[in-house]
C-alpha cells in the first residue's frame, strides 16, 4: 500500500503532490473538516476523499483511520 502511494506521488507535479500529502496528513490527524468525503456504497467503513482528479480511499475501523489507496480518477477508479 505505502509503495503504491509513494509511486503515485513520485509521478505527480509538486503542486499535486503537496495537495495529496496535505490530505493524507489531515486524515492521519483525524481532521476531516474541509474535505470532500463520501461513504462508498456497499462498503461498511470505507470512505473516499475527492480532490481534483485524485481519489483517496480510507477506512474507519474502531475510530482508527487507515489509508487504503490513492488513485487518479478514471473509469475504473472505484
Amino acid at each position: 500500500m505505502v509503495d503504491d502511494i509513494t509511486k503515485i506521488l513520485r509521478k505527480e507535479s509538486v503542486k499535486d503532490r503537496s495537495k495529496i500529502l496535505n490530505i493524507l496528513q489531515k486524515i492521519k490527524n483525524k481532521d476531516l473538516s474541509g474535505l470532500d468525503i463520501k461513504k462508498l456504497s456497499g462498503k461498511e467503513n470505507e470512505f473516499r476523499v475527492r480532490s481534483g482528479r485524485y481519489r483517496i480511499c480510507f477506512e474507519n475501523i474502531k475510530n482508527k483511520l487507515r489509508i487504503k489507496w490513492v488513485k487518479r480518477r478514471n473509469n475504473r477508479t472505484y
